[in-house]
């Protein structure tokens, strides 16, 4: 079942899918169910780069409830009224071969899905990293941000978080590693915005 899951997901890398799906729920889970892009979820988390933001995306029109964020310091969660997730799904753009799985021959294009994903992004002098993952709390799932030693300021009635002094993002990190996505830093590259869906 868990490779049948796997062939769901349109540009998911041979194999990723049960080793990721694997982590994320445990072997004892029924394998989900998932249809591409379906909203019935949870928000997907808006990832901008310039002035980092992270945002959950409300149709850009205010016609579906984004969510707001809850912590304090470096470390929020994403609150929503949708059951939580049980593992996240990654998407670039531009959607071209920047990510490297892990025993496959060459780049790979996404969507990948995975249970942690590492943001690192900064300036040219400086980066740093965020952390989205899946907690669990009074049995309810959240996805979780990390911003480690750069905190983000809260924005637009806690639905906006800003990370400034950061000019792009340069690489993400899904499950430690399993992939590893590389994104050009020259002049004249396109900055990478990235979307994490939370999956069902």
């Amino acid at each position: 079942m868990l490779s049948e899951t796997g062939k769901k997901w349109k540009g998911l890398a041979a194999g990723l899918a049960t080793a990721t799906v694997a982590a994320a729920f445990g072997a004892t889970s029924a394998d989900p169910v998932v249809i591409p892009d379906d909203d019935n979820e949870r928000p997907p988390i808006i990832v901008n780069n310039g002035s980092l933001e992270f945002e959950g995306d409300n149709g850009f029109l205010g016609l579906k409830d984004g969510g707001k964020w809850e912590g304090s310091g470096a470390v929020y969660k994403h609150v929503h009224g949708n059951a939580g997730p049980r593992f996240l799904q990654l998407k670039t753009s531009p959607n071209k071969k920047f990510c490297t799985v892990t025993g496959a021959a060459e780049p790979e294009v996404s969507p990948f899905i995975g249970s942690k994903v590492a943001i690192t992004f900064g300036t040219s002098t400086q980066k740093w990293t965020a952390t989205a993952s899946i907690i669990t709390e009074k049995t309810v799932n959240y996805l979780q941000l990390n911003f480690g030693n750069k905190p983000p300021t809260v924005e637009h009635d806690n639905k906006r978080l800003t990370v400034a002094d950061s000019e792009r993002i340069y690489s993400v990190s899904i499950d430690d590693g399993a992939v590893t996505c590389t994104f050009p830093s020259g002049d004249n590259d396109p900055k990478v915005n990235l979307k994490i869906r939370q999956k069902r």
